[in-house]
């Protein structure tokens, strides 16, 4: 039988307690948290054993490590961010540490980032925003999972994390918070893989106002042409036809602007 680790959890109404605390935004003492959320933590019934306090240090200890290559505890700056977001996201996933249906729930994300490693939350999102700690697709780590079940390649695949590494922050959060395409995994990753092979063709740095559109008009696509239904090729030439509408009409709205 497989050996299911069972994950602490940390309802909302007392993830907010906990966080009311004023300390937590110029400084905070991990350990004094983790002790405090203890009251508090409840435990799934059944489908596997708890976690030991062990495991759970070691996955803290993996998670400063991650942090810790990209400039943790020092200054976080764009690029320092960027990478831990690319990271660490791989890292939640390919480690298989938390199992899924432990990391589908937002109390355990809510636990992990207030209880385990807030100083890591607040080094990557200064100010202590609530939302970067309650679970939920704004929670420091929980959004870095779930990207990276997205656009997770598979494992033995060439550059498998190739898309993490080189979508935008402003790209993720197109494709991934919008209900209409966040909720389908293939249409995410398809979306994904057209954004990489335009950024290719007419660079980065234009790609924000073009990819704004290809999602607006891949949404409106979807009211009546069902993406999910389409076959892989069939999809990749759909969201790519698209990116490519949107490479056009930005392109003539750059040179009238320029004219």
């Amino acid at each position: 039988m497989a050996d299911v680790r069972l994950f602490p959890r940390l309802a909302a109404v007392h993830a907010r307690r906990l966080l009311a605390n004023p300390g937590i935004s110029t400084g905070v003492d991990p350990d004094a948290l983790r002790s405090a959320a203890e009251p508090f933590v409840t435990w799934a019934p059944s489908g596997g054993r708890r976690s030991t306090n062990a495991e759970l240090d070691r996955l803290r200890d993996n998670i400063r490590a991650v942090a810790a290559a990209c400039g943790w505890p020092g200054p976080a700056g764009q690029v320092s961010r960027a990478s831990f977001d690319a990271g660490m996201g791989a890292f939640l996933l390919e480690s298989g540490y938390l199992p899924v249906a432990e990391a589908l729930r937002d109390d355990v994300w809510s636990w992990i980032a207030i209880a385990l490693v807030p100083d890591v939350c607040l080094w990557r999102f200064e100010g202590a925003a609530p939302e970067r700690f309650l679970g939920g697709r704004r929670n420091t780590l929980q959004r870095l999972w779930s990207r990276a079940r997205v656009f997770d390649r598979g494992p033995g695949e060439e550059d498998r994390w190739e898309l993490l590494d080189r979508l935008t922050e402003d790209a993720m959060v197109q494709i991934t918070e919008r209900p209409s395409i966040g909720a389908d995994p293939k249409l995410a990753a398809a979306i994904g893989e057209a954004w990489v092979r335009t950024a290719a063709e007419v660079g980065a740095s234009a790609m924000e106002a073009l990819t704004r559109e290809a999602v607006r008009n891949l949404r409106i696509t979807n009211e009546v042409l069902c993406f999910g239904a389409l076959g892989d090729a069939d999809l990749a030439a759909a969201v790519g036809e698209h990116f490519q509408r949107a490479a056009a009409a930005t392109a003539s709205q750059t040179g009238q602007a320029s004219g």
